[in-house]
Order: C-alpha cells, then structure tokens, then sequence
C-alpha cells in the first residue's frame, strides 16, 4: 500500500513537470482520478 502511495506521488510530480503546472492544480486532478478508480 506504502509504495504505491510513493509511485502515485511521484507520478504526481513528474505530470507537474512535464506540464508546468502548480501543484494545487495536479492535486486536485489527481484526486478526482483517484477517486474514479
């Protein structure tokens, strides 16, 4: 559970990287596909 915790978060990271967008914005994106799955 702990390490796809770690693999999620730095998914995370590297799509604000590669987007160039806050922070803020990723979580709450990544949050709502979270919840879908």
């Amino acid at each position: 559970m702990r390490k796809k915790q770690l693999q999620v978060s730095s998914k995370r990271q590297n799509f604000a990287k590669a987007y160039g967008m806050e922070q803020t914005e990723v979580q709450s994106m990544v949050v709502l596909y979270d919840n879908r799955l």
